[in-house]
């Protein structure tokens, strides 16, 4: 990348930093979209953030929500093409 003009540099650096953002925001809308569909995590976290300020608690649902389904979708098991 070095060997590229400075303004391509620049612009190689802000699409990539664009890219990254749009990825956190696609993540983030469809852990929000999974939320709504199960109100019962909803309220759930709802509660754990309560007390949080106001400007946090999304982001703080959105980690939550994140990581709990994580935690509890199903293991996928390596299909038979796959050998280790």
């Amino acid at each position: 990348m070095q060997s590229l003009p400075p303004e391509r540099l620049a612009r190689t650096l802000v699409l990539v930093e664009m890219q990254k953002d749009e990825r956190v925001e696609k993540m983030r809308a469809g852990v929000l979209r999974k939320l709504e569909e199960n109100p019962e995590m909803k309220e759930s976290i709802q509660r754990m953030v309560k007390n949080m300020p106001v400007e946090r608690r999304e982001q703080a649902m959105v980690s939550i929500a994140r990581q709990t389904m994580m935690a509890t979708a199903p293991k996928q098991t390596p299909s038979a093409g796959m050998r280790m």
